[in-house]
């Protein structure tokens, strides 16, 4: 074989090799090429998968501020329910408070009504006393209660034979003045004391009577008087008799006569300081009646 034929033949050898080694490298690129584009295709789906990732962390996020809103609108509504419930409350205390303040209102009224009809009967009207001396006895004795009438002289005159029941030195003739002795009265029943000058006695004479005493008996007119309630004799204390009575005056006694103060020592009261008249006696029950 020619030496320019193997020459020839060494060349295309050589070219072959070259071409076949092109090709290896093409292949090789392809190759490359290949897993670039599988590992961009990854990249892509990891990418892909990333936003998908975000996306829904976007929605859980989402979710969260709406959960978020919604507790703190459910928040809201309960601070303004609180709020109302407070506000009836309120409403409620103040009407509960109105009513208390009315219903404590009325019932001071009904006891300030209660209080001032009670001392206008007892200053006024009927009253309850209670004997403290023996001045009286065998018709009355001490601890014995009556009911006085204060109304007996304001349409009729005293009477001999009434019992009474005066303030000796003072004026209880008048709404007024009768206030004046209930108030003192009381203010003495805060201290646990009474009247000493609140005496019970008998009329025996009214005025224009001419009243004596003869050895230990009552004359009155020169009338020697049946007098079945007097306990002992009936001496004249060391006042001069006979003795008339001057207008708007009457002499009193004690039923026990020699154990007693009244007209034959103060003489004869004035009727503006008589208080009422003894109608009933409500204790002690044995004995509860018209005295």
């Amino acid at each position: 074989m020619p030496e320019n034929q193997m020459t020839d033949i060494g060349n295309q050898e050589t070219e072959i090799e070259n071409q076949m080694i092109d090709i290896v490298n093409q292949k090789t690129e392809i190759e490359y090429q290949i897993t670039d584009n599988e590992k961009k295709k990854n990249d892509t789906e990891n990418q892909k998968n990333d936003i998908e990732n975000k996306r829904i962390d976007i929605g859980d996020q989402k979710i969260d501020i709406e959960n978020q809103k919604t507790e703190i609108w459910n928040k809201k509504n309960d601070i303004e329910n609180q709020k109302t419930e407070t506000e009836n409350q309120k409403t409620v205390n103040g009407k509960q408070n109105v009513n208390i303040m009315k219903e404590i209102t009325e019932w001071l009224f009904y006891i300030l009504s209660a209080v001032l009809v009670a001392s206008f009967i007892q200053s006024q009207l009927y009253a309850f006393t209670s004997v403290h001396q023996s001045s009286m006895q065998d018709t009355l004795s001490e601890g014995h209660m009556l009911i006085m009438d204060k109304l007996s002289y304001t349409f009729s005159e005293p009477q001999a034979g009434d019992i009474i029941v005066f303030v000796n030195g003072e004026d209880s003739n008048g709404f007024i003045n009768k206030y004046k002795v209930f108030l003192k009265d009381v203010k003495l029943r805060f201290t646990k004391e009474y009247r000493t000058n609140r005496l019970i006695k008998r009329i025996v004479a009214v005025e224009g009577d001419v009243v004596d005493i003869k050895n230990g008996f009552l004359y009155i007119n020169d009338v020697l008087q049946d007098e079945p309630y007097v306990k002992g004799h009936t001496p004249g204390l060391g006042m001069s008799f006979p003795l008339t009575v001057d207008e708007d005056y009457v002499f009193v006694m004690g039923d026990n006569r020699e154990n007693s103060l009244d007209s034959r020592s103060f003489g004869p009261i004035h009727i503006n300081s008589i208080e009422g008249k003894a109608i009933f006696r409500i204790f002690p029950f044995s004995k509860i009646g018209k005295p």
